[in-house]
């Protein structure tokens, strides 16, 4: 705009100063960049620096804008003999502004996302149960362009000997979805802790959604009671991505289907399938398998063509989501359970 070498200096939401130049062999050291950042002033607004306060440019005109107090400052830096008059030096003000809003609004966005993922992850699990026979490992992303809390989860609840396990999902983006979830995982343990079968505590729940959240509250859900003793896993789905479980056959999801949560249609009983010894079984949320503008079969199909019964759990679950879950709108719930022998 003004014909001249420049040099853009502002502070990611990371705390890293970010130095551009455009234009110019007067490239600065960082060094020169930090002392130059910490000895701007404190105050809100936007001033024309004069020749002479650059210290990797002494006959370089600056300018520094800040939108809040405690914001690091932004700064554009030009050559000398670009601002000959008050036109310029107005020109400049107005471009430090606009870069100075425009770096605001990235600081708000990544406090906000960091917000909603440490209250996200403040309603998932903290640990999960440690069972030597069948270890677990999970894991929650956020969607990588959503600031909003999302409404995916899990949660593994012990019950005389047996395990409940569930992965679900609430429909939408927003602190009521977040907050449905939290009211469903509640639900969820205390019609287990009464010795309710995955089956009625889906049918409990959905009259709950039906009842409080008719709109909001549509959710999709998996249960698994898993009973080592017996060696056998109860299944109960409500319209979630079907377990996929991996054993001698090879990898095969467990068909069994049934209405979402919040709709309040009949239901069916769950399904008691063999959970044999070398059995991996995955659960996750459709955003590990879902995309747009491509079939969730397809999606599904990849995932089963992924996974292997012999890796190691923890790098299963990160390759999982390295090889399926970059990039997504939504976000991902993802637990791994397998039956040792």
């Amino acid at each position: 705009m003004l014909d001249t070498e420049v040099t853009a200096v502002l502070t990611a939401p990371s705390g890293a100063v970010c130095v551009v130049t455009a234009g110019t062999e007067t490239r600065p050291r960082p060094e020169d960049v930090d002392q130059w950042m910490s000895a701007l002033s404190p105050g809100v607004g936007v001033v024309v620096v004069e020749a002479g306060a650059v210290p990797w440019h002494p006959s370089a005109v600056a300018v520094v804008a800040r939108t809040k107090p405690r914001r690091p400052p932004i700064g554009i830096v030009v050559g000398p003999g670009a601002v000959t008059g008050d036109d310029d030096r107005n020109l400049l003000r107005q471009l430090a502004q606009a870069t100075a809003l425009a770096a605001e609004g990235l600081h708000t966005f990544a406090e906000e996302h960091s917000l909603a993922l440490t209250l996200q992850r403040s309603l998932l699990p903290r640990t999960l149960p440690h069972r030597p026979e069948l270890p677990m490992t999970a894991r929650y992303v956020p969607a990588s362009s959503n600031a909003e809390i999302g409404g995916d989860f899990y949660d593994v609840i012990e019950l005389d000997g047996n395990l409940l396990i569930a992965i679900g999902d609430v429909c939408g983006h927003s602190i009521e979805a977040a907050t449905v979830m939290g009211e469903v995982r509640h639900t969820l343990r205390a019609y287990a802790v009464e010795g309710h079968r995955p089956a009625e505590i889906l049918r409990r729940a959905d009259a709950l959604l039906e009842r409080f959240h008719p709109i909001s509250g549509l959710t999709t859900m998996c249960l698994l009671e898993v009973d080592l003793e017996a060696g056998t896993m109860a299944v109960a789905n409500a319209g979630h991505v079907p377990p996929l479980v991996v054993d001698d056959r090879g990898a095969h999801y467990v068909s069994l289907r049934g209405p979402l949560l919040g709709i309040g249609l009949e239901r069916p009983e769950a399904t008691v399938l063999p959970l044999p010894p070398a059995t991996t079984v995955v659960l996750t949320t459709d955003g590990l398998v879902e995309r747009p503008g491509i079939d969730l079969d397809e999606g599904m199909e990849k995932l089963r063509a992924t996974v292997s019964n012999t890796e190691d759990m923890d790098h299963l679950a990160d390759r999982l989501l390295a090889e399926l879950g970059q990039g997504k709108q939504d976000d991902i719930a993802l637990l791994l359970l397998r039956r040792l022998g």
